[in-house]
């Protein structure tokens, strides 16, 4: 079963705010989250994924 982060743990694994985090989605460069309870959550493994290819070197972005 996929792992789902809430906004503020977005924010603090990629010391961005939530006005770059919401900019970063609007222009496809960030996974988009997914409506979990009628908020918003984004996938631990696509934001991995996308740490990943920030940093190639990355293997374990979020602490794997």
């Amino acid at each position: 079963m996929p792992k789902y982060l809430k906004q503020a743990q977005v924010q603090r694994l990629l010391s961005l705010s939530e006005r770059s985090i919401r900019r970063l989605v609007a222009s496809g460069t960030l996974p988009a989250p997914v409506k979990l309870g009628g908020a918003n959550r984004w996938n631990e493994d696509e934001l991995n994924e996308y740490l990943r290819k920030l940093d190639p070197k990355n293997n374990g972005a979020l602490g794997e």
